[in-house]
């Protein structure tokens, strides 16, 4: 596909996401999808974002996660985590993680381990270790306090296709 990435493709890409309610699974439902975001000016100069259905996707392209959920309960849901992994051939755009009102934090062992980026580190080959980068991120995961009854929200990531 000579650097392209058809719509199926980035359909595969949604394979990973978990949750872990405070309650019963099957109270909790997820939606996720997967976007091209698309930058157009207009005729005045002004910039304008769309997400749009992928349909080509090219490395340098900006692909955007969103994950809705819907806690069908008739009780609040609390400390519910959703887990996103960030496929290899994504580089995790830094603070795209939204909403500001979930607790984001990251992984770079694969969902391992999880923390804050500025309490992330790496080790280099000679046992160093150093800061780790939005390109070192394997994972995302957000921690929502609570979730009223019937209540529905998302979360996203932004990336770019290597």
């Amino acid at each position: 596909m000579n650097g392209m990435y058809s719509k199926l493709s980035c359909f595969l890409f949604v394979w990973g996401v978990t949750f872990l309610p405070a309650h019963a699974s099957e109270s909790l439902s997820l939606n996720m999808s997967v976007f091209e975001e698309v930058i157009t000016t207009d005729s005045q100069g002004n910039n304008s974002t769309q997400l749009i259905e992928p349909n080509k996707i090219t490395p340098g392209d900006t692909v955007v996660y969103v994950t809705q959920y819907h806690n069908k309960n008739t009780q609040a849901a609390h400390n519910v985590v959703i887990t996103n992994p960030i496929p290899g051939h994504l580089i995790y755009l830094n603070n795209s993680a939204q909403p500001n009102s979930a607790v984001a934090t990251y992984s770079v062992d694969n969902g391992k381990t999880f923390n804050t980026s500025d309490k992330l580190t790496i080790t280099t080959k000679d046992n160093t270790k150093i800061p780790a980068e939005p390109k070192d991120y394997t994972h995302i995961r957000w921690l929502i306090h609570s979730i009223a009854a019937g209540g529905k929200g998302s979360v996203r990531f932004s990336a770019k296709l290597k």
